[in-house]
């Protein structure tokens, strides 16, 4: 993932991005959209936008600071267990 800005967008933003476009990463790309469309919840990010081309497709997303998830999951198991 980037942070990125976007022209005409106000804020900064999170850009997953994949390369070397197939037929098996385009059908991932699309699940992955068609599911981040219908979520709406305070705890998940938001989807804002993406684009797509023969070589690349990217997702935009809102950008928090405060780390991955991932990070704020092992530091909350390494607290809860100390």
């Amino acid at each position: 993932c980037y942070t990125c800005q976007v022209i005409g967008w106000k804020g900064t933003f999170a850009a997953k991005k994949m390369n070397g476009v197939n037929s098996k990463l385009l059908s991932s790309f699309q699940n992955e959209l068609n599911i981040l469309k219908k979520l709406s919840h305070p705890n998940l990010v938001t989807l804002r936008g993406y684009f797509q081309n023969e070589e690349e497709l990217i997702l935009i997303m809102d950008y928090y600071e405060d780390g991955s998830l991932s990070n704020f999951l092992k530091t909350k198991r390494n607290t809860s267990n100390a």
